[in-house]
């Protein structure tokens, strides 16, 4: 069992960190090319004069805020500072629409709205009038021209007015600290939506510290340790990354440019710890194949030559590409979380890693199978429920026991996920298909990008299939669809794939999809996890005309 962390709710862990260790390095931004370092006092000074901003702003209680803005320090800041008085903080994708924006600022009783600049800004205006609780929008941006309209200041103005408050009451958040418990509830995180309408998770910070000492050792995390924050920090993924393990360890974290700079971004900080999705792992393997680089060099090609561990979640994870990296010395593990359990709940072990699992539940969470398959976890990481939604809450979390939703099998101590259960399709003939698994293997062919099955209620299994232009050279996605050959080149790659499967889930049938799959129409999460009932949804009269014989093409012996 890892060392006990400290009983400290998060926001208070900056003060404890400035008061005790003021002069180390606490976070790094990149500005341009250069980065610029935050040491723990700065950043607990920051912190305690936003809180003494909000406060001085005439909210009532609860207060909950919403950041909608890329990663960054202020964004850190104001979700501290929000929590050090008491407040709940959220995050809004920064690729959130506008009808996201609000269901999420109306659903979760927003009051102040943190906002990166007048991009941001002018998603929010056309809403504004249907939100009568958000009385205040604070912009990152000093240069906002929206600053001074109504109720719009900057987050410069709200950090000074504080200080000012400061001076003149120096005990002015001491009572809103000293009330701060491991139980209060500190960060709501809206669900993925991959199964239907995203849900408003609320995690205490006893969640956070509890997720935190199950992993935390582990994988690496503690005074020097070095992170890079590059995924929104309003998924629950970042924050166990970015916020709850360094703040309880004391680790550093660099903020980068996102996705779009993320190998520049890794070979300045080179993290000792690092954590992708498998649509980044894929990224940095075609990187490093195409320099024709191995060991040591490959690793540092992409900025993972000090990383002692690194993992990877969210999805299945090619075990082609789980063994490439391991081959070149790194030591790459499969992980198993979710909102609802505050990040993690399962983790390969260094020396135990058996491909296609997720390894095995951490020591501070409980875990078993129900009968029907469901996988269930037990322990303090598990959430307080959803945010003005008691029923989904009690049939979430039953007598202790989180429903993950999940389907899943035990194999000699690791964990295998079968798919999600309200995935699971029946066919006609009463036989169970488990389309996650399947598309996921599907997905391992370079020709293919997305993989789309369909099978409830039918007699045979079909697909939309959205190729992937790369594996075809490169070509436009347009140009792709109307090919003449595509249609032939992925028929015989499902027939090839289709080997590896039992006869009742062998793929029958084919349509390309016209277009590649995006967020911005609901078929991806923003986290670009497949909602598989949208899709559905969307291609209801193409799907019917696979079944019919006038739309899409055989696998084996295809029609013209």
């Amino acid at each position: 069992m890892a060392a006990a962390l400290p009983n400290v709710p998060l926001p208070a862990l900056v003060l404890k960190h400035a008061a005790e260790h003021g002069d180390e390095v606490a976070l790094r931004q990149k500005h341009g090319q250069d980065w610029q370092e935050l040491t723990w006092a700065v950043y607990a000074a920051r912190v305690r004069n936003g809180a003494a901003g909000l406060a001085g702003l005439g909210l009532g209680q609860p207060l909950h805020t919403a950041i909608f803005a890329d990663n960054s320090v202020d964004w850190l800041v104001a979700q501290m500072a929000t929590g050090l008085i008491g407040g709940v903080p959220l995050g809004c994708y920064p690729t959130s629409s506008t009808p996201d924006l609000l269901h999420a600022l109306g659903h979760a009783d927003v009051s102040v709205l943190f906002c990166q600049n007048d991009a941001f800004l002018a998603k929010v205006l056309p809403i504004r009038a249907q939100l009568p609780l958000l009385k205040w929008i604070v912009m990152f941006d000093p240069a906002s021209e929206a600053i001074g309209t109504d109720g719009v200041i900057s987050l410069a103005s709200l950090e000074t007015g504080g200080a000012a408050a400061l001076v003149r009451d120096p005990a002015l958040l001491d009572a809103k600290i000293a009330a701060l418990s491991l139980d209060r509830v500190g960060l709501i995180v809206y669900t993925s939506g991959s199964t239907g309408a995203p849900k408003a998770a609320m995690l205490t910070y006893r969640n956070m510290r509890a997720t935190v000492q199950g992993f935390g050792e582990l994988l690496g995390f503690g005074p020097g340790a070095q992170m890079l924050s590059y995924l929104p920090l309003c998924h629950i993924a970042e924050q166990a990354m970015t916020n709850f393990a360094p703040l309880y360890t004391r680790s550093t974290v660099s903020i980068g440019g996102g996705l779009p700079t993320l190998i520049e971004d890794m070979r300045a900080v080179r993290p000792t710890y690092f954590s992708g999705v498998p649509r980044v792992w894929l990224r940095f393997e075609e990187a490093i194949r195409k320099a024709g680089a191995a060991g040591k060099e490959a690793l540092a090609l992409v900025g993972l030559d000090r990383a002692a561990v690194a993992t990877s979640g969210a999805a299945s994870l090619p075990v082609e590409t789980l063994n490439f990296f391991r081959s070149l010395g790194l030591e790459l593990l499969e992980l198993y979380g979710m909102t609802e359990n505050c990040s993690m709940m399962t983790v390969h072990r260094p020396g135990r890693v058996v491909a296609g699992t997720v390894g095995e539940p951490l020591d501070t969470v409980d875990l078993r199978i129900a009968e029907d398959g469901e996988i269930l976890v037990r322990g303090e990481s598990v959430f307080a429920g959803y945010y003005k939604n008691p029923e989904a809450s009690a049939q979430t979390i039953v007598d202790g026991w989180l429903h993950t939703g999940d389907l899943g099998v035990i194999e000699d101590g690791q964990l295998r996920i079968v798919d999600r259960k309200k995935d699971l399709m029946i066919t006609d003939g009463g036989k169970n298909i488990a389309p996650a698994e399947i598309e996921a293997l599907m997905r391992t062919s370079p020709l293919i990008a997305e993989f789309v099955l369909v099978a409830e209620g039918r007699k045979y299994v079909t697909a939309l299939v959205q190729p992937d232009p790369a594996g075809f050279g490169g070509a436009d996605y347009a140009a792709l669809v109307s090919a003449p050959d595509t249609a032939e080149h992925l028929a015989a790659e499902v027939n090839r794939l289709n080997d590896d499967l039992p006869r009742v889930a062998q793929i029958k049938r084919l349509f390309v999809l016209p277009q590649p799959l995006a967020s911005d129409e609901g078929e991806l999460t923003p986290t670009l996890k497949l909602r598989r009932f949208k899709v559905h949804q969307r291609y209801a009269a193409e799907i019917e005309a696979i079944y019919a014989g006038t739309a899409g093409f055989d696998v084996a012996g295809r029609r013209e």
